[in-house]
């Protein structure tokens, strides 16, 4: 099997591709019930990644309505205008135990439907 003549640095069309996923706007979720001062919580987050996928359905066993893979999404995912994350793992039983379960399912299905409108429009 021959070897690709270009190292994956100097891949020009590797380059365009980063590039482009670079480019794409983060998308924001309103909580309103997360708010303060009667403006709502927003949520950032970025597209998906391969490397998203894997970390997240890899754990749930591929189901988008395992409870602990909407956790996972709002932990790996939510950011904050500052382009921090929001939440880390140590909030993960926080998360599952103590904050409404509907909000979690809402902000979670918000964000994986996002990356499937975005397939699905590609399509």
């Amino acid at each position: 099997m021959a070897k690709n003549p270009k190292a994956a640095r100097d891949n020009p069309i590797l380059s365009r591709a980063k590039d482009h996923f670079e480019g794409l706007s983060r998308e924001v979720i309103e909580v309103p019930e997360w708010g303060v001062e009667g403006e709502p919580l927003r949520i950032y987050y970025r597209p998906f990644t391969i490397r998203d996928n894997q970390q997240i359905y890899g754990r749930h066993r591929n189901d988008p309505n395992n409870p602990e893979t909407l956790i996972s999404v709002i932990i790996q995912k939510s950011e904050t205008e500052e382009g921090d994350k929001m939440f880390s793992l140590d909030d993960k039983l926080a998360l599952r135990d103590s904050v409404d379960g509907e909000i979690i399912a809402r902000i979670a299905n918000d964000i994986m439907g996002a990356a499937g409108v975005e397939e699905a429009e590609k399509n």
